[in-house]
């Protein structure tokens, strides 16, 4: 129901690569502070919107430990997201393709941006290998003390990946 640009919830902010008319891989980016408001308040009011109040309130024990994961998104960077490329077509590039056409939109848009980031799980390998071959590299690594989040997370230690563009 909401399409509210600047957070990685947004699907207008998306593009799609097809191969051969087949949606094959998709991505997400926004430019961090170009909203009226953080992409982590618009983020939480939409989450609070479908959950509601009783839902996050259930949730609230976690929330100290996933503030351990979280790297705050820098102002007047390029933000991309959810990069996903379906299982039939991995390994042929199609990452670092729609990661490019992300970055020559957004540059478009904003010819003085300078930097892209982007975070993934640190045991997210395959991504963090797609990512340092178009020029991304590690910047810093945040893990959460708390176990349990392993019930909810692929991992608990993230990844800040940047990319000077």
């Amino acid at each position: 129901k909401e399409n509210i640009s600047g957070q990685e919830f947004c699907y207008s902010d998306y593009i799609i690569l097809k191969v051969n008319g087949t949606d094959a891989a998709c991505c997400a980016s926004w430019i961090e502070g170009t909203q009226q408001y953080s992409s982590a308040i618009l983020k939480a009011n939409l989450l609070f919107e479908y959950f509601g109040e009783e839902k996050m309130e259930k949730a609230q024990p976690l929330y100290d430990s996933l503030r351990e994961l979280n790297f705050e998104r820098e102002i007047g960077t390029l933000q991309i997201v959810n990069c996903y490329v379906k299982n039939t077509f991995r390994g042929i590039g199609l990452a670092s393709k729609i990661i490019s056409e992300l970055i020559n939109i957004q540059k478009t848009k904003y010819p003085l941006l300078e930097k892209a980031q982007l975070r993934i799980t640190k045991n997210n390998l395959s991504a963090k290998k797609a990512y340092e071959k178009i020029g991304f590299s590690v910047v810093a690594e945040k893990t959460s003390s708390n176990l349990n989040l392993l019930n909810y997370l692929p991992d608990i230690s993230r990844l800040l990946m940047e990319k000077t563009i």
